[in-house]
C-alpha cells in the first residue's frame, strides 16, 4: 500500500493576514487523510500487493524471501516413530512461506498483477497471496488453491518418503503452528488476519509471514529394511529384531531423507517402545522430546539457499538397543566369566573291551568372539550391528526364523578335540571316534535331566501376548525373555573302543608306598583287591579333566560320569563315579571304589573238628597250636640222672588280620580302608610284590640277641624280600638263626657266674621253621585257608645228670648240684620247667599213697592240687592280634591226670594211642582259670621203670652159683671188676633212675649209695664169700 502526500509550495508560502487561517485548514486536512480509511474502504491499489484483488495483503518485498534462488520456501518437520520393524508412524508439518505458483496455475490467472507487485517469473507465490486465493478455483470448477496445495503437499511427502517405504493411512490438513527445533511458530490460513492493511492488524508487513502450515500423519510401511537380519525361511522380522535387542544387540538402521530445494527440514527419529537410540549418523545428534525419557535422533537439512533445482538425498542412520525394563523385560546381561557350555560325558565301562561314550553339550550362550571364530553370525552386517552373545533362546530364535542354518554350529563345534581330550583323560587304547553330532529337539524326551532343546516351549515364565496360542520356542517378554535358562543341546555317541578303569587309576594315582604296586596291578588283581573288603578313597588332581575342554570354548563346565565295570562299585553302593570340573578354582576330585562281592570278616573260623577258633567279633584271627609229645620219662638212679624224651610241633595260622593303616604311608591323596584283611589279600599282595621290577626288601630286621650278648650269631641281621619266595627263605633263615643262638648260648651257660651247669652240649640241636600256604590264590577271596608258620622240634632226649646228694636235693638243698646237659636233637632250651617237673615227680614218688592201680598224688582222701593262673594272649592290641589256640601235651604211657576240675572250660583230655593228651585252648585276650587235679602213676609205669632191681637180684644169684663152681674164675672176675670200677654195669637205657626214691624195704641202710661223683667209678663193696655160702 502506497501513501502519496503532496505538499503544495504556494500554499506553504502565502501573506501574513491569511497565515493563521491557512494553518487551521492544513491540520484539518491532515486529520481527514489519516482517518479516512476508517470510514471509507481503500481500493487495492491503495496499499499491499495489487494481486490480492478484493482483499488486503502485505507489501511484497523480495528481500523478505529466504529462498532467492527457488520458487519454494518451506520449513518442514518430520517426526518419525519406529513402531516396529515394519512400520513407522510419521508426523509432518510444512510451514509454507512461498510456493511454486506454476504448480497452482497462478501464472496464467494473475500474472500481470504479480509483475505489477514485483513478483518475477522465477519467484513463487508468497503466503499472503496463497491465503488470499485459498478458496478460489478461478472459475475452473476444479480444485481450489487450498485443495491443490494439500494435494501438492501429500504428493511431496510421498515423493520424499518413497525411498523408505509405502505411505498408508495418511491424514492431512491445515495446522495452526509448527515446532521447529523446539521453537513454536504460529501459522495461519486466514486471509483476513495476515496483513497490516485493511485493519487486519498483522504484526509485520511481510507477504511471506505468517506461513501457511499443512500437517499430515501417516503410516510408513518400510521396504528394503531388514534391520541387518537375514533369513532363509519364514522370518518374523519384528520378533527377531526385538529378540536380538533383548539379547544386547545394537542394530544400526539406515534411512534416506529426500529434501527439495527451497526448504529446510527438521527430522526427528523416535525408537520403538522397547528400544533406545544410542547413536545417530548423517550429521544428526541425540536430543529429547518433551515428556519422554528416551533420546531421539535429530537432523536438520537446510536447502533454503540451494541453487540447483534437484532434490537432495541425505543418508541417515540410527543405532538401536533394548530399553532395559520395558514391558517388565530386562536386557540380557551375562558376566564374561559365567558358564556358557555344560559338557556332559558318560563313559560306560561295563564292558571294558567295548566301552562307549555318550556326549552332551548343553549350550547356554555363546559369545561374539566364539561366533566369529566359528564364522557364524545372526546379523547380516557386522559393521552396522553387534551382538555380544547369543543365548539358548537366541539359537532357538535363529532356528525357527531361518536366520542361520544349524549346520553352521555343528560343523564348527570341536567334538573331535573333546573326544581326544576324553581319550587322554580315561587312558583309552587308541583314538575315540565320535558319530555325527545332532541337535536335541526336546531334552526331557531325550532322557536328559534339564529342560531345553531346539523345540523347547516356554510356559508361564513367558508373559508376552500370545493370542493365537503359538508355541513360544523363545520368549520376548518377562523374566526369562531371551535368557539362557533353558539350554539347547548337541549330542553324540562314540563307536566302541577299549578302555580300562585300572589304567585311569594308574594315570592319576598319587605318590607313596602304594604307588609302585598300582603300576603292576591288573584288572583281575583289582577285582580280587576290592572283593577282599578293601575300599579305596582317592583324590584325582584338579587338572584331571583339563584336557577334555578345548581352549577355544568359552567358560565351560564338565561332568564326567564313569559307569563302573560290574565287578566294582563305590563305597556308597553306586555303580558310577562322577567327576565335575567347575568354573571356580581348580579343585581335586574325590572318588571311592569298593568290590561288588566284598569279603565279610564277621564269620566264625572253625577247625577241622568244627570247633570255633575265632568268633565273629575278632577282626584279627591268628591261632596257634602246640603239641608237646612226652614219650618217655626215666629215672636213672644208678647214673643219678633224669631223662625225658619229647617232641614239639607248633604252628601259627593266619586267617585274617587288622592292619594298622595309620602306620602305612598311603600318599597324600589316597587312602585304603578295610576293617580286616583276609589271608587271601596277603597272598595277593605277595603276588603283586613279586611283579615289581625291584621287589620290596626289608633290610636289617635285626636278630634275637640281647644287647649284652656278643655271640657270633648276633652279627647276623636278617632281611626279608617281600615275595612268596623271599618269605619262605626268611622262615628258614629264622630257624637257623635260632638254632645257632641256642648252640652258642648253651655253650656259654657253664661260663656264667654261679651257673649250676657243669657241661652243656647242644651241638646236635636244630629248629626247623617254614611257611605254608603262600600260594593257591583264586577268585574267591576269603579267610578259609590260612597261611601257616610252623616250628618243628623232632623227638629228643633231655637228660639231666645230677652230681650231688639226692637226699639234699629232694629236701630243696641244691648247693651240691652239678648238671651235665645233653641234647642230641633238642629243639628248645627250657630248664626251669623241667627242673620243676623233676621236683614235682620226686615229691609225688616220696609222698604218694600206694593203691591197687598205682600211685596217686595227692591221695584220694586229701585235697587235690590246685593251680590258678591268668594272662592275656593279646600281643598287639592295636591290631587285635592274639596268639590264641590249643596247646597240647601227650603224657608218657602210665602217667595220667585224674580228678580234673577246671573253671574256664578250656581244658580237654583225650586219649591218643593209649596215652593221655591234655589240650588247653588259650582264648583270645584276657583269661583267668583255676585247675585242680591229681597225678597218677600206674604200676605198669613203675614196673617199666624199676625192672632193674629184680634183674639185679637175679644177677647176684647167678653170680653166687657160678662162684661156687668156678671160684678161682670168680676171684679173677672180681679183681677185674674192681679195676674197671663196677661189678655190674647197667645202662641208662636199661634202668629208670630212682634218684630221690628212698625205701628201706628195698635199699636198707645203704648210705654208701647216697653220694658219689660221676667223674670216677663207685667204690667196690666187699661182701665176703660168706654171704653166698
Amino acid at each position: 500500500m502506497n501513501f502519496n502526500v503532496t505538499v503544495l509550495a504556494s500554499l506553504m508560502a502565502g501573506g501574513d493576514r491569511n497565515a493563521h487561517h491557512r494553518q487551521k485548514v492544513l491540520i484539518l486536512l491532515a486529520a481527514l487523510l489519516l482517518t479516512m480509511h476508517i470510514f471509507v474502504p481503500f481500493a487495492a491499489a491503495s496499499g499491499g500487493m495489487n494481486s490480492c484483488d478484493g482483499g488486503f495483503c502485505d507489501d511484497y518485498n523480495s528481500d523478505h524471501d529466504m529462498t532467492q534462488n527457488q520458487k519454494d520456501w518451506i520449513n518442514a518437520t518430520y517426526d518419525f516413530k519406529l513402531v516396529d520393524t515394519n512400520t513407522i508412524e510419521l508426523s509432518i508439518v510444512w510451514a509454507i512461506h512461498e510456493f511454486d505458483r506454476s504448480k497452482l496455475d497462478f501464472n496464467n490467472l494473475v500474472n500481470n498483477e504479480l509483475q505489477n507487485d514485483g513478483i518475477e517469473s522465477d519467484d513463487g507465490a508468497p503466503a499472503d497471496l496463497l491465503r488470499h486465493y485459498l478458496d478460489e478455483d478461478f472459475g475452473q470448477n476444479t480444485q481450489t488453491i487450498g485443495e491443490r496445495l494439500l494435494y501438492e503437499f501429500d504428493s511431496g511427502v510421498e515423493t520424499a518418503l518413497a525411498a523408505i517405504g509405502v505411505v498408508e493411512n495418511q491424514t492431512s490438513g491445515y495446522a495452526d503452528e509448527i515446532n521447529q527445533g523446539g521453537q513454536i511458530h504460529e501459522c495461519s490460513s486466514d486471509s483476513a488476519t495476515d496483513s497490516v492493511y485493511g485493519a487486519e492488524n498483522a504484526a509485520i508487513n511481510n507477504a511471506f509471514q505468517p506461513p501457511i502450515c499443512l500437517s499430515s500423519t501417516l503410516e510408513l510401511n518400510l521396504i528394503d529394511t531388514d534391520f541387518s537380519i537375514g533369513s532363509t525361511g519364514s522370518l518374523d522380522l519384528e520378533k527377531a529384531f526385538k529378540g536380538m535387542l533383548i539379547m544386547g544387540a545394537e542394530i544400526e538402521t539406515d534411512f534416506t531423507l529426500l529434501t527439495t530445494p527451497g526448504s529446510i527440514g527438521y527430522y526427528t527419529f523416535s525408537p520403538p517402545d522397547y528400544a533406545n537410540i544410542t547413536q545417530v549418523g548423517g550429521g544428526g545428534n541425540l536430543g529429547a522430546i518433551g515428556g519422554t525419557d528416551y533420546a531421539v535422533g535429530q537432523w536438520e537439512v537446510n536447502l533454503l539457499d540451494a541453487v540447483s533445482s534437484d532434490d537432495v538425498e541425505t543418508p541417515i542412520s540410527v543405532k538401536l538397543e533394548h530399553r532395559n525394563g520395558s514391558d517388565n523385560t530386562n536386557t540380557v546381561f551375562i558376566p564374561d566369566d559365567a558358564k556358557a557350555i555344560d559338557l556332559s560325558v558318560t563313559l560306560d565301562l561295563r564292558d571294558e573291551s567295548a566301552a562307549s561314550i555318550d556326549f552332551v553339550a548343553g549350550i547356554s550362550h555363546l559369545d561374539d568372539e566364539l561366533m566369529d571364530d566359528w564364522g557364524v553370525s545372526l546379523l547380516n552386517i557386522s559393521d552396522s550391528a553387534t551382538l555380544p552373545l547369543v543365548t539358548s533362546d537366541g539359537i532357538r530364535l535363529a532356528y525357527h526364523n531361518g536366520i542361520v542354518p544349524l549346520d553352521a554350529f555343528t560343523d564348527a563345534f570341536p567334538i573331535n578335540d573333546i573326544a581326544a581330550g576324553i581319550s587322554d583323560a580315561v587312558g583309552s587304547q587308541g583314538l575315540i571316534t565320535m558319530n555325527d553330532i545332532y541337535w536335541v529337539n526336546d531334552a526331557l524326551s531325550d532322557g536328559l535331566e534339564t529342560a531345553g532343546g531346539l523345540n523347547y516351549v516356554h510356559g508361564t515364565d513367558c508373559t508376552e501376548d500370545n493370542p493365537f496360542s503359538y508355541d513360544l520356542h523363545y520368549c520376548l517378554q518377562g523374566p526369562t525373555a531371551m535368557s539362557n535358562q533353558y539350554p539347547v543341546f548337541l549330542r553324540s555317541t562314540s563307536q566302541p573302543f577299549s578302555a580300562s578303569l585300572v589304567q585311569i587309576l594308574k594315570d592319576n594315582f598319587g605318590t607313596g608306598d602304594l604307588a609302585e604296586y598300582v603300576d603292576v596291578i591288573q584288572e583281575s588283581d583289582l577285582r580280587d583287591l576290592f572283593n577282599s573288603g578293601i575300599s579305596i578313597e582317592t583324590v584325582l588332581p584338579g587338572d584331571f579333566l583339563d584336557s577334555v575342554i578345548p581352549d577355544s570354548l568359552p567358560p565351560s563346565e564338565l561332568t564326567l560320569e564313569i559307569i563302573l565295570p560290574n565287578w566294582v562299585k563305590t563305597i556308597d553302593g553306586g555303580d558310577r563315579l562322577t567327576f565335575e570340573k567347575s568354573l571356580s578354582a581348580t579343585e581335586d576330585v574325590d572318588i571311592s571304589l569298593a568290590g561288588t562281592d566284598p569279603y565279610d570278616w564277621r564269620t566264625n573260623i572253625m577247625d577241622d573238628d568244627a570247633n570255633i577258633i575265632c568268633t565273629t567279633i575278632q577282626r584279627t584271627c591268628i591261632t596257634s597250636t602246640m603239641e608237646l609229645d612226652v614219650s618217655a620219662f626215666r629215672i636213672n638212679e644208678w647214673s643219678q640222672s633224669v631223662s625225658l624224651d619229647f617232641a614239639l610241633d607248633a604252628e601259627v595260622s593266619i586267617y585274617r588280620v587288622l592292619i594298622p593303616l595309620d602306620e602305612i604311608d598311603q600318599g597324600d591323596t589316597t587312602r585304603v580302608n578295610f576293617e580286616a584283611a583276609p589271608v587271601d589279600l596277603l597272598r595277593l599282595g605277595l603276588d603283586l610284590a613279586s611283579r615289581l621290577a625291584e621287589p620290596k626288601t626289608f633290610d636289617d630286621i635285626g636278630n634275637i640277641c640281647a644287647d649284652d650278648q656278643d655271640y657270633s650269631v648276633c652279627d647276623t641281621n636278617l632281611s626279608l624280600l617281600f615275595t612268596p619266595e623271599g618269605l619262605t627263605d626268611f622262615s628258614v633263615d629264622i630257624g637257623e638263626m635260632i638254632t645257632d643262638y641256642i648252640h652258642q648260648s648253651g655253650a656259654d651257660i657253664p661260663n656264667q657266674e654261679d651257673s649250676p651247669f657243669g657241661r652243656v652240649d647242644l651241638s646236635g640241636f636244630q629248629i626247623k621253621t617254614k611257611v605254608d600256604g603262600l600260594g593257591g590264590l583264586d577268585q574267591d577271596i576269603g579267610d578259609d585257608d590260612p597261611i601257616t608258620l610252623s616250628v618243628k622240634i623232632p623227638e629228643v632226649e633231655f637228660k639231666l645228670d645230677l652230681d650231688g646228694n639226692m637226699g639234699e636235693l629232694l629236701e630243696g638243698n641244691t648247693s651240691s648240684l652239678e648238671l651235665n646237659f645233653f641234647a642230641n636233637a633238642f629243639r628248645g632250651l627250657v630248664v626251669n620247667p623241667l627242673v620243676s617237673a623233676a621236683e614235682l615227680l620226686g615229691s609225688s614218688l616220696s609222698n604218694s599213697v600206694v593203691s591197687g592201680s598205682g600211685i596217686t598224688y595227692p591221695s584220694p582222701e586229701a585235697e587235690s592240687t590246685s593251680i590258678s593262673f591268668s594272662g592275656n594272649t593279646s600281643i598287639a592290641e592295636d591290631v587285635e592280634l592274639s596268639l590264641n589256640g590249643p596247646v597240647s601235651i601227650i603224657l608218657p604211657r602210665g602217667i595220667t591226670i585224674e580228678d580234673v576240675e577246671e573253671s574256664a572250660g578250656l581244658l580237654t583230655i583225650t586219649n591218643e594211642g593209649g596215652r593221655q593228651k591234655l589240650t588247653y585252648n588259650f582264648p583270645a585276650g584276657e583269661y583267668d582259670d583255676t585247675i585242680s587235679f591229681r597225678i597218677k602213676v600206674s604200676w605198669l609205669y613203675l614196673l617199666l621203670q624199676f625192672w632193674v632191681y629184680p634183674t639185679f637180684i637175679i644177677a647176684l644169684l647167678a653170680l653166687f652159683i657160678r662162684r661156687r663152681r668156678r671160684k678161682k674164675r670168680l676171684k679173677k672176675a672180681r679183681k677185674a671188676a674192681a679195676q674197671t670200677g663196677t661189678k655190674v654195669a647197667i645202662g641208662d637205657s636199661e634202668f629208670a633212675d630212682l634218684r630221690g626214691f628212698k625205701s628201706e624195704g628195698l635199699h636198707g641202710e645203704l648210705q654208701q649209695f647216697e653220694e658219689y661223683p660221676t667223674h670216677e667209678p663207685p667204690p667196690m663193696i666187699d661182701l665176703g664169700d660168706e654171704r653166698f655160702d
